[in-house]
């Protein structure tokens, strides 16, 4: 999970998954990641100004968009990392993390699916054993 908050308060405990909102407010899950991407235009300066105390720090910096969907809503957070490199970073990971996230989801559910129809399987055939066929009763001789 990203997790993200106004004002910090230890005092209810910290911060965690469970203060995400049923609207994705305070967080995004990494395995609803729709799109990360580096803003091109130098433009976003505008849209989004850097304060004048960290002018000097971030004279080379880029915007990232992070899109995600939660309950069906397309979401987005950007972020001002230093420069190119870090934001290219900052992506990269995030996409691969995505990913992993992605398939292990799937894979388990593929997983749930096989051990359900198994035990479907099992469950029929536990049921049929009265009418002949293969019956699992031994009898031993005296």
């Amino acid at each position: 999970a990203l997790l993200w908050l106004k004002k910090f308060n230890p005092k209810n405990g910290g911060y965690g998954i469970i203060n995400i909102d049923k609207d994705g407010h305070g967080g995004m899950l990494l395995v609803d990641l729709v799109d990360i991407q580096v803003k091109d235009s130098k433009a976003d300066t505008l849209e989004n100004p850097i304060p004048k105390k960290l002018l000097d720090k971030f004279k080379n910096s880029v915007l990232v968009m992070v899109q995600y969907k939660t309950r069906g809503i397309l979401r987005s957070i950007e972020f001002r990392c230093k420069d190119n490199d870090e934001a290219q970073f900052l992506c990269t990971c995030m996409r691969v993390i995505g990913d992993l996230l992605r398939r292990e989801r799937s894979l388990r559910q593929k997983s749930s699916k096989k051990k359900a129809a198994a035990k479907a399987e099992s469950a029929g055939a536990v049921g049929s054993g009265s009418g002949g066929g293969s019956s699992s009763v031994s009898t031993t001789k005296k």
